[in-house]
């Protein structure tokens, strides 16, 4: 199976540097502009699968990319992005602020320790790897529209890399994450940020 990832475009919460996993964020101009530009780039590439998160910054990519193309796609809970619970909407210097505590935990052991009323990061991670995992052996190319943190763990996944790898990665909002997986074993063709 060939990947294409994309991550969906700039939101106001990318440019407020917010952790926002799910909380709706409305698309800034430039990501209204990107959400063009990268639907027409990832309309000429031949794509035989294309699956989406169910949140709205996933979305208005994969509509634009499903209308462009005349293909549908399947949205997938296990694409969505982490829930942050308390930390939700704020700034780390917010979060710190407010809940040290909290913040002291997850930042010590932010695979073990969940967030009140958020995800655990291995439960969630789980999620989106068993869902790869159903899907890399198939044949043909599959374009996934999801978010930084879901690109950063399909990375580290199918290149069978551990876990603290994945922070050797930054996915910028509208970039492109290009792998193969043949035989159990993945190659990373490219990671490509949208030109301006």
């Amino acid at each position: 199976m060939k990947f294409i990832i994309a991550r969906h475009t700039q939101t106001v919460a990318n440019t407020e540097k917010k952790l926002y996993g799910v909380t709706q964020s409305s698309l800034t101009q430039k990501g209204l502009l990107q959400v063009e530009k990268l639907s027409r780039e990832l309309g000429s590439q031949k794509v035989d699968f294309m699956y989406s998160s169910p949140l709205e910054r996933a979305i208005a990519l994969a509509d634009a990319i499903s209308k462009g193309r005349g293909m549908e796609y399947e949205i997938r809970d296990e694409l969505r992005e982490l829930n942050f619970g308390m930390f939700e909407n704020k700034t780390y210097g917010q979060i710190e602020a407010q809940h040290p505590e909290e913040w002291k935990s997850w930042t010590s052991d932010y695979k073990g320790y969940t967030i009140p009323g958020g995800d655990n990061f291995m439960d969630w991670r789980n999620a989106t790897t068993s869902f790869i995992d159903s899907i890399k052996e198939n044949e043909g190319t599959a374009l996934i529209v999801t978010h930084g943190g879901n690109a950063l763990n399909i990375i580290i996944h199918l290149l069978g890399m551990g876990i603290d790898d994945m922070w050797h990665f930054k996915i910028e909002p509208a970039a492109r994450v290009y792998i193969e997986y043949t035989n159990g074993y993945g190659i990373l063709s490219g990671i490509v940020p949208l030109g301006e």
